[in-house]
């Protein structure tokens, strides 16, 4: 191939590969969007014991209760996910 025949099959790759490269981005970053899906405590679940929603206006008090109750059993043996 001469050089102008190089440019011209360059030239020609670019806006495919551009258009792969976008969907292989947007593959990546879309699913973590999508895992927002409004139930926040099968997020905080993941980390923590206790999920407390802000709007059930527990109070403060039997909140940390059930904190220190969860954490009894859970050092008792009775924790419901393996660590």
């Amino acid at each position: 191939m001469t050089g102008r025949h190089v440019w011209i099959a360059t030239h020609a790759l670019r806006r495919p590969l551009a258009a792969v490269l976008a969907a292989a981005f947007l593959a990546a970053v879309v699913p973590a969007a999508a895992h927002a899906d409004g139930d926040p405590a099968s997020d905080f679940l993941l980390t923590e014991d206790v999920f407390v929603p802000l709007d059930a206006k527990v109070p403060t008090a039997q909140a940390g209760q059930l904190t220190a109750l969860v954490a009894d059993a859970v050092k008792g043996g009775y924790g419901s996910r393996s660590r």
